[in-house]
């Protein structure tokens, strides 16, 4: 008796049909098949997410960058718009560059916030800045956290006479 199997995979666009033909003595045939339809076809999506490290401090009056990376998912080729929104008094922020046309292996993007020093300086503290990617209808995001540090004191010398 001899038996013979025939195995068939196909992947089409996102359907997928997966098929089993087998032929056996007697003349019996057994033909299963299975067919599954993917999700996701159209336009695609895209993802922004913040590179190591998330967190990233600041002295008050100076810059601090975080890294910023927009990937393309399912073919998505829109310009992505990048904003940030919790940014502390007196801080502002720019990215370099500020939209970006997502690929398949990502394109980063630099965030800058900038604090600000002297009389009126940025508050020290900890904030959670929301890093959001929108296009086409779309909004992803992401977080970072920026800690703003207080400058270390200067030391000196005082020259003089008491009396």
């Amino acid at each position: 008796m001899r038996n013979l199997f025939t195995y068939g995979l196909t992947l089409v666009a996102t359907v997928l049909a997966i098929g089993l033909t087998g032929c056996g003595g007697g003349g019996n045939t057994f033909s299963p098949s299975f067919t599954g339809t993917g999700t996701g076809g159209g336009a695609g999506s895209f993802s922004v997410a913040a590179q190591a490290p998330t967190t990233t401090h600041a002295t008050q009056g100076q810059p601090a960058a975080f890294n910023i990376n927009t990937l393309s998912i399912g073919g998505f080729g829109s310009s992505v718009a990048l904003t940030v929104t919790g940014l502390p008094t007196g801080a502002s922020a720019s990215f370099s560059p500020s939209s970006v046309v997502p690929t398949g292996s990502g394109v980063s993007s630099t965030l800058t916030v900038t604090t600000t020093g002297g009389g009126n300086p940025t508050p020290a503290g900890t904030y959670a800045l929301v890093v959001s990617g929108n296009a086409a209808g779309i909004t992803q995001q992401t977080s970072v956290t920026l800690v703003v540090d207080t400058p270390a004191p200067t030391t000196g010398s005082l020259d003089g006479t008491i009396q």
